[in-house]
């Protein structure tokens, strides 16, 4: 079971986000090159590649992520309606909450 964790949590929350990186450059750019684009123009695995290593697309949402927050306050700045973010706000457990209001003063300053 730590085998399985360790090769869950290291290989593919960090190493594979890596590797997925160095092959969407690279067919990036052999797509660019054959389609005579920029390689900002050329389409890859981009969006994918933030959820993987944030698992969020806001700004705020990766911020928080980048400060290793329980996944709820991740959702919170990630949610697309007001609704929705007071939803998950009202689930926080006390150790979210308290987590949720220091990393608030951060991100909304």
């Amino acid at each position: 079971m730590r085998e399985t964790a360790e090769l869950i949590y290291n290989t593919f929350k960090y190493q594979l986000v890596k590797y997925l990186g160095v092959f969407n450059l690279m067919y990036k750019y052999f797509i660019s090159k054959l389609e005579s684009k920029s390689l900002e123009e050329t389409s890859g695995i981009d969006i994918l590649l933030i959820k993987l290593e944030y698992n969020a697309f806001s700004e705020e949402a990766k911020i928080a992520s980048d400060y290793g927050v329980p996944n709820k306050i991740v959702a919170y700045y990630d949610v697309k309606t007001i609704e929705q973010a007071r939803n998950i706000q009202n689930s926080f457990d006390s150790y979210e909450k308290n987590i949720f209001e220091k990393v608030k003063k951060i991100i909304d300053s």
